[in-house]
């Protein structure tokens, strides 16, 4: 593994927590990924992210 992955590596091992905490707390997706659930059974959005 170089330097740069082992950066990135340790990066996610720090933020994962962070993500799991907020997930918790909110009832959105704070990864962003499409779940297909609007908002008061209105249409969900999709936006290119999610594709």
């Amino acid at each position: 593994m170089n330097e740069k992955q082992r950066r990135r590596k340790a990066i996610r091992i720090r933020i994962a927590p962070v993500l799991r905490r907020q997930a918790d707390k909110s009832n959105s997706d704070v990864l962003g990924s499409y779940t297909g659930t609007g908002k008061d059974g209105e249409r969900p959005v999709q936006d290119a992210d999610d594709l």
